[in-house]
């Protein structure tokens, strides 16, 4: 789809290297489209990651065991995904949260009769030591 607007400059800014170029995201996209996302080797290539600098995204559940949690962060609405960059940049370096921003063909999270993206075991590929995680959106 056409995004409504180029991300600002500080989003691209704190987008990771890798998905700065507006060619990186087209290609995430061109993969989602021909259904590769799910059979690629590589976790990175059809999700923007946003990895903790260091295992600080431990919290202790009720029981007091210590659980590595991640963010799976669907965008949508037309809107670039490296223009949620600032915020998940926020979630992971402040909060220490693994983070995940999956890209989509044509900006849905979602085939036409079901919600099944598979992103969420595609974020659980990058960082596989998350034990809880959180779908937000």
């Amino acid at each position: 789809p056409d995004y409504t607007s180029p991300p600002l400059p500080s989003a691209i800014d704190a987008t990771p290297e890798a998905f700065r170029s507006d060619a990186a995201v087209d290609a995430a996209r061109e993969y989602d489209a021909k259904g590769l996302c799910q059979t690629l080797d590589d976790p990175h290539a059809c999700q923007i990651i946003f990895s903790p600098p260091s295992s600080s995204s431990k919290l202790s559940n009720n029981k007091g065991k210590e659980e590595e949690v991640g963010v799976v962060f669907y965008g949508g609405a037309l809107v670039d995904p490296r223009g949620y960059s600032p915020m998940m940049t926020m979630l992971s370096e402040k909060y220490g949260l693994s983070v995940a921003v999956p890209i989509f063909a044509d900006d849905l999270a979602f085939k036409f009769g079901t919600c099944e993206s598979g992103r969420v075991a595609l974020a659980q590929q990058a960082f596989p030591n998350v034990t809880k995680w959180v779908l937000a959106g």
